[in-house]
């Protein structure tokens, strides 16, 4: 759904047009998501803002169901409920690092 994309567009994340390779909305509305997207691991929050990591700055990567963290500058933390996918977005975190 593009609507749930558009607080990432907005915030300057992701360009108009640009669709990432994986998403997770932690809220309905995507105010709250990480992505990963041209290279670089996404996220945003009320509490954080907008951030964006570089994968080829990327220290380490560590996770499970019900979180993602991405060691660098910034720290990027996604958390998932269990099914929501955490494994999934783990791994491809990993195969693009």
């Amino acid at each position: 759904d593009p609507a749930v994309l558009a607080p990432m567009r907005q915030a300057g994340l992701l360009t108009s047009t640009e669709l990432p390779d994986a998403f997770h909305a932690e809220v309905p509305n995507g105010t709250s998501a990480c992505a990963i997207s041209g290279g670089k691991v996404l996220r945003l929050s009320a509490e954080g803002g907008a951030q964006s990591l570089a994968l080829d700055k990327v220290l380490s990567i560590t996770g499970d169901a019900t979180g993602v963290t991405v060691q660098g500058e910034p720290t990027i933390r996604c958390p998932f409920r269990p099914g929501e996918g955490g494994e999934s977005f783990l791994r491809m975190l990993q195969a693009k690092k």
